[in-house]
């Protein structure tokens, strides 16, 4: 202060910050990869027929397996022809986004075989430039379908009735559930970091190795109080099974497809 009682000139000015407008691309579209693969696990695709209402989760692995042995054992164009048109007509019957879904999956298989099978037609063998990506496509399709139409644990459960091993159902039922978990504490930290960023930084992609870190460290925490968790309360690994599988009412769709698919199959192969 000076001696006639007034402040310094450089306390008197005004400091106006206006930090460079950033680039929040990167984050944002993490965020969105993130949202979509839990809206993925959690069912969230539009599509409300997870608690089957029109058959049990048995009856559609059956069904969906099945149709894929068919397709992929056929030879005769006609039947799978068939099968294509009843699963395109099975899709018109689902929700908007869940139906998106399906078919984008399943086309992107089918163009990733189509590239593959493609040069084959040099050397002549022009049927299975279109016959490989055509199954691929359905078989595809079909595994789609079951998982937007039913709950992982339904499916998991389902694998169970077919006496599928204990170990094998464990591994996939905790491994579905984490990747759920720790997608929504990634999800988390990102939404954060973007609250947090003020001005430019061109080093925001630096932090998806932080946001993993601290994944894998949340993960591992998680995996300790999991196993001491299943010690307390005894669990031995083994699943409980209904003694009846399957619900004659609710299924009976689902069997007489397989039926009838398997019964052209035979006629179109015997002719």
């Amino acid at each position: 202060m000076k001696e006639n009682g007034s402040l310094p000139e450089w306390m008197c000015e005004t400091e106006q910050y206006a930090p460079a407008g950033g680039r929040d691309g990167f984050l944002a579209r993490s965020t969105l990869r993130f949202a979509g693969l839990l809206a993925g696990l959690r069912g969230g695709t539009g599509c409300r027929e997870g608690a089957g209402a029109d058959g049990t989760a048995p009856a559609r692995i059956l069904c969906t397996l099945s149709l894929i042995l068919l397709a992929a054992c056929s030879r005769n164009r006609l039947f799978f022809l068939t099968l294509l048109a009843a699963f395109l007509v099975r899709l018109c019957f689902l929700p908007g986004r869940a139906l998106a879904g399906c078919f984008k999956t399943a086309a992107f298989a089918a163009l990733f075989s189509l590239c593959l099978t493609a040069p084959a037609a040099f050397w002549g063998a022009t049927r299975a430039v279109w016959e490989l990506p055509g199954k691929v496509f359905l078989s595809v399709g079909l595994i789609r379908l079951l998982s937007v139409t039913t709950p992982w644990n339904r499916i998991t459960e389902g694998l169970g009735r077919f006496h599928v091993p204990d170990l094998f159902l464990l591994i996939l039922d905790i491994t579905l559930k984490y990747i759920a978990l720790l997608g929504e504490i990634c999800l988390h930290m990102l939404e954060a970091l973007t609250l947090r960023s003020v001005g430019k930084n061109d080093r925001k992609a630096h932090s998806l190795a932080g946001v993993a870190g601290v994944a894998f460290l949340k993960s591992r925490e998680l995996g300790e109080e999991m196993y001491g968790a299943m010690v307390c309360r005894g669990y031995d690994g083994t699943y409980r099974r209904p003694r009846r599988p399957f619900s004659v009412r609710r299924d009976a769709p689902y069997l007489a497809a397989v039926l009838a698919a398997a019964a052209w199959f035979v006629f179109l192969e015997g002719a």
